[in-house]
């Protein structure tokens, strides 16, 4: 049966559906062809509970589903170390099938949350979660080892590509500096995305210390930042080697102000990158305002899209300084992106900052895409936001951004009768007649 016919197509989906279903048992054959078993395995790649049973048909279904059995290696508990460390003693190839690493030594919530994003059956099998009592004994320690008892040594992922790091609390005994977490780390030399959880803030040189273990970083991604931070002090010998020069993308979520100041402070003031992307969509903004400014200022002649949006708060927004740009041009930057903009009663405030930003922002001589997204609750809020006239949108956009082809308002709808179709157009035709007089090829308007 080829894999390529049409009629070998349908019976290959007719079998991986019939695979797919539970309470069904089906006798898979040991002779199917090798591209075959590989796009059976591969249609089922997020069911744990599927590729351990199909492994354990023959050798040849088992070295298939390898690949997708250990592609994420998760550390959620001691006993992930010593299995690991038992995995690389005696399938040492293994580990060149992790694509993903997940370290999150949290609380039994922290891992009934995580079971919700790990492959089907992964948790039901690896922990049981039918007893509460059991997941908080010592047998399932969720503190990272100590270094006296660190004898663990995990074999080298050199293929994974992507950490999921939620930072370990001071308070559990987790020390940044301790030589385990250095050698932890460097079982990881080739990660290229970080996903950065950090619900227990370490001090910023604690912060620049794990970036400086990561020299092929393309992405970054911060979720949950504080602004506050441990009174533990730690000494390291001398200052990291810290190389992010192939760091292109900085995306931020639900961060409190100013909270990543030390991306810029400690990790990009002594190694510059070449970014391409910065944003941030949800919380306020990780960047204090003159650290925004440098950090543009460090990102300004490879800069291709920027998203970002006021504080929270309206009393914060009142407050608002806008970043002192010491720049007067971003040569290349393509998209840009205001979200989410929340236009209730405080619709004029919104106004009132984004002709603060405009005020002072550079130049943007290729800028072909200005998106706003807002979020509204009722239509009359739309009607005095852009009634108000608060912004000169055809001296602005003309000035500024004289390449622009397409401008884009998006609104996020809270539920309600309020918007129905006529209205909708009726909201339409006001934001249009407040724009009408923009130079760009294509007006666009969505609901969603």
């Amino acid at each position: 049966m080829s894999t390529n016919s049409r009629d070998g197509t349908v019976c290959m989906h007719t079998l991986v559906s019939l695979c797919a279903l539970k309470n069904l048992s089906i006798e898979l054959p040991y002779n199917f062809p090798l591209e075959l078993i590989d796009e059976i395995i591969s249609w089922n790649e997020n069911d744990f509970s599927f590729l351990y049973s199909v492994s354990l048909v023959s050798k040849t279904w088992r070295a298939a589903a390898l690949r997708y059995l250990f592609k994420l290696a998760s550390f959620l508990c001691k006993h992930d170390f010593v299995r690991w460390r038992q995995i690389g003693a005696s399938l040492p190839h293994v580990a060149q099938y992790v694509r993903t690493v997940m370290v999150d030594l949290g609380t039994l919530r922290t891992l009934r949350h995580r079971a919700k994003s790990l492959p089907t059956g992964f948790i039901a099998r690896t922990y049981d979660l039918s007893n509460d009592s059991a997941l908080l004994t010592s047998a399932l320690d969720f503190t990272f080892p100590k270094d006296s008892e660190f004898d663990v040594i995990i074999p080298i992922m050199r293929n994974a590509k992507k950490l999921i790091w939620t930072t370990p609390s001071a308070e559990d005994g987790f020390d940044p500096t301790a030589a385990n977490v250095t050698r932890f780390l460097q079982s990881f030399p080739n990660i290229t995305h970080l996903y950065y959880l950090s619900l227990n803030l370490f001090r910023p040189e604690v912060q620049a210390h794990y970036m400086s273990f990561f020299h092929n970083l393309r992405k970054c991604s911060f979720t949950s930042w504080k602004s506050t931070q441990s009174a533990h002090v730690y000494v390291f010998s001398g200052h990291p080697r810290i190389d992010v020069s192939k760091l292109e993308k900085i995306w931020c979520e639900e961060c409190e102000p100013g909270s990543l100041d030390w991306l810029v402070d400690d990790v990009l003031h002594y190694s510059p990158s070449r970014i391409r992307k910065i944003g941030w969509e949800y919380g306020d903004p990780p960047f204090s305002p003159n650290n925004f400014a440098r950090l543009l200022l460090m990102a300004h002649e490879t800069l291709e899209e920027l998203c970002f949006r006021p504080p929270w708060s309206t009393d914060d927004m009142e407050d608002y300084e806008a970043p002192p740009f010491n720049l007067t041009i971003l040569p290349v930057l393509r998209i840009l992106s205001f979200k989410v903009l929340h236009i209730s009663e405080e619709g004029l405030s919104i106004m009132l900052w984004l002709d603060s930003i405009f005020a002072v922002f550079p130049s943007c001589p290729c800028l072909q895409r200005l998106e706003f997204i807002f979020h509204v609750t009722e239509s009359r809020d739309i009607d005095d936001l852009f009634a108000s006239r608060l912004l000169d949108w055809n001296s602005l956009l003309e000035v500024r951004f004289p390449s622009l082809k397409v401008i884009e308002f998006e609104m996020l709808m809270t539920l309600s009768d309020d918007f129905d179709a006529a209205e909708r157009k009726r909201v339409e035709t006001i934001v249009r007649q407040s724009t009408e007089m923009v130079n760009c090829d294509k007006f666009v308007m969505r609901w969603t």
